[in-house]
């Protein structure tokens, strides 16, 4: 099985973006940016089976999975990569299955156990409310973006250019300095965003950096799969009061068009200040993803 995956990289992302667009599925994995941001971590590969498009990746804690097919007979592929893991002696296992993915599958394979990855969930907001920021539960919020306008009254908010690529680099690396944790994801993110940075015109992303006291002090970069914003990097200094608050609304404002109307802020990879920073934000829901094992 082996020999029917290749490692992903950004030579990949106009094909992963065509067949991502015609599942649209609101899941930061169904999205070509964090697919290839995050190869070096997930060890994110893909192979075309029988029509369909399936990817292979390192889930941690788990091992080997497979995304479910896009595109051709699933339950059929399904049947198929079951059959070559079955072969090599591995546990064959699906990720990331949504609820109503399941339900489907279980008809097929009545046997299959499913297994919820909270760490792994994403966070899916209504676009407009986070433009707005209206409303008695995000009332704190609102107050967070007021307080940094009347802070910093000279702040902006611009569109990622040619010519700011590199200060928005300068200050990452700043940021990334002043903010290292020890957590394995952590370290694979700062690295991974650094990469990202490197390689930005190739994933053509929809980003954007505010300005206050004449320096970046924040910067965000997602991309938008049918009715979904999703945001794949997102940093600000806390030093500056209300930052992150006025980084994630004028994102919002920006980028925000008619046809968007969620925006996914993706996992909290069970980091405990980055979960209570999302809820925060009082999600309409919890994108769930199940691990399917079929033996």
């Amino acid at each position: 099985m082996d020999t029917l995956f290749t490692p992903i990289t950004t030579a990949d992302i106009p094909r992963l973006n065509a067949a991502f667009q015609t599942k649209a599925s609101r899941l930061c994995n169904d999205s070509a940016g964090a697919a290839v941001l995050w190869q070096s971590y997930f060890q994110d590969a893909a192979a075309e089976i029988d029509g369909a498009l399936v990817l292979r990746e390192i889930l941690p804690g788990v091992g080997t999975v497979y995304s479910l097919p896009i595109g051709g007979d699933c339950c059929a592929v399904v049947g198929k990569l079951q059959t070559l893991a079955k072969e090599k002696g591995e546990p064959f296992r699906l990720f990331p299955v949504l609820p109503e993915e399941v339900k489907a599958l279980r008809a097929a394979f009545p046997d299959l156990k499913a297994e919820l990855q909270r760490d792994w969930c994403d966070y899916l907001y209504d676009a407009q409310t986070m433009v707005t920021f209206a409303g008695k539960k995000l009332h704190g919020q609102k107050n967070h973006v007021n307080r940094f306008r009347r802070l910093y009254p000279d702040w902006s908010f611009e569109e990622i250019t040619a010519e700011n690529l590199p200060e928005i680099q300068a200050y990452f690396e700043e940021h990334a300095e002043l903010n290292r944790k020890e957590a394995e994801t952590a370290i694979f993110e700062e690295h991974s965003v650094r990469e990202f940075l490197k390689q930005y015109w190739e994933y053509a992303p929809l980003g954007g950096v505010l300005r206050a006291q004449d320096k970046i002090v924040g910067f965000s970069a997602g991309e938008v799969v049918g009715d979904t914003l999703i945001i794949h990097v997102e940093k600000a200094d806390t030093s500056f009061s209300g930052a992150y608050q006025m980084l994630v609304n004028e994102y919002a404002k920006h980028f925000v068009t008619e046809g968007v109307k969620y925006i996914n802020r993706e996992e909290d990879t069970g980091d405990e200040g980055i979960r209570q920073s999302k809820e925060s934000y009082h999600p309409l829901m919890l994108l769930e993803k199940y691990v399917v094992t079929i033996e």
